[in-house]
């Protein structure tokens, strides 16, 4: 955990209020229109298409293993965890009927500051003051921080990871939020349940998230 990520938090926060208050102009200019689908290929049958992808895709973690091997310092193996995350899918969808994502429960604690006369800041925010299906992300989302507190303590690391500046720690939550709500997802939503069903708006986006996230490790 870095000694910046608070101001990450609180960008997010203000990311997701711009939106909110802005979401009617910004849906309507940026927004994609996703298709209601889970199967891009809907001549064929969702198995046919995700036995072949899944295949590759631990071909390629073998591979990444073989020629460039996980530190042996971590203490979970980034493919084990993965794994895990993955599995977390079954339990939600028999249980409330959702899957994974994050980034609505930042819409959420608004919801419950924006009352009496804030209300009116942003109708579309009020959409998530009540109900379980909305606050069982507050709940996803405090587990991931408890989580990699509790995991960054055991191992010495609290503080340690690379950071940046306050004011940069702060834009990048408010866009990488901004973002996540103009895309209709987060990289929980489309990176871990979106890829899952093999929706395409989500493999595009998760392409598009990893060569954002390359270019700027590059550039910056």
């Amino acid at each position: 955990m870095t000694s910046n990520a608070v101001y990450t938090f609180i960008g997010c926060l203000i990311g997701t209020l711009i939106y909110g208050v802005f979401q009617s102009a910004l849906d309507g200019a940026l927004k994609p229109s996703i298709p209601k689908v889970t199967n891009p290929w809907l001549s064929s049958s969702f198995a046919s298409c995700a036995l072949p992808l899944a295949s590759v895709l631990i071909g390629v973690v073998c591979a990444f293993e073989v020629f460039r091997p996980s530190p042996s310092s971590l203490s979970w193996l980034p493919y084990v965890s993965g794994a895990v995350i993955g599995c977390l899918h079954l339990p939600l969808a028999i249980s409330i009927g959702e899957l994974l994502g994050g980034s609505s429960s930042f819409l959420v604690m608004w919801a419950q500051v924006l009352v009496g006369p804030l209300s009116g800041l942003s109708p579309f925010i009020q959409k998530f003051k009540w109900g379980f299906k909305r606050w069982w992300q507050i709940f996803y989302v405090g587990g991931i921080i408890a989580g990699g507190y509790l995991s960054a303590s055991s191992a010495n690391h609290l503080g340690q990871g690379s950071s940046v500046s306050q004011c940069e720690a702060v834009l990048g939550g408010a866009l990488v939020c901004l973002g996540s709500r103009i895309a209709a997802g987060c990289t929980s939503g489309h990176g871990f349940s979106g890829t899952s069903l093999l929706h395409p708006t989500s493999l595009t986006l998760v392409v598009a998230m990893f060569s954002g996230a390359f270019a700027a490790l590059t550039l910056l």
